[in-house]
């Protein structure tokens, strides 16, 4: 069993909390160690609250299936630069890129997605804009 608390993102010399306060959660080890990941990005500003609402929807569907998306943080910040250029989420982003790898693939075909030359039309019409890069 895996103890989550404001410890996980405040020093360790605070005063425990008693254990009504706590909140306890099995976690896998990879949940975990992606838990400890995405916290650390969020910076010290961020509430424990919110690190674990934000990472619990990222881990559960809408519909209530646990969906797994552990991508690395590169990636992450590169499909939120995507998502924003294409004026979508970054759920449906992900899906589109997925599944018009999957059409390449298994349609053998040479032709591109249908999300590449959407992207492509909105280029030529935004005067070849290039796609903002994440920030680093």
């Amino acid at each position: 069993m895996v103890l989550i608390t404001a410890d996980l993102l405040e020093e360790k010399k605070r005063m425990r909390q008693p254990k009504r306060e706590q909140l306890r959660v099995r976690l896998t080890q990879d949940v975990r160690l992606a838990l400890e990941e995405y916290a650390k990005g969020r910076g010290q500003n961020a509430t424990i609250s919110s690190v674990l609402r934000e990472f619990i929807q990222w881990l559960i569907d809408p519909n209530g299936f646990t969906q797994p998306k552990l991508v690395t943080r590169e990636a992450a910040e590169a499909l939120k630069a995507l998502a924003k250029a294409w004026g979508r989420t970054e759920e449906q982003t992900l899906d589109q890129c997925i599944l018009g790898i999957r059409d390449l693939v298994e349609a053998k075909r040479t032709t591109m997605p249908l999300i590449v030359r959407e992207i492509k039309l909105r280029r030529s019409y935004t005067s070849g804009a290039p796609i903002e890069e994440p920030e680093k």
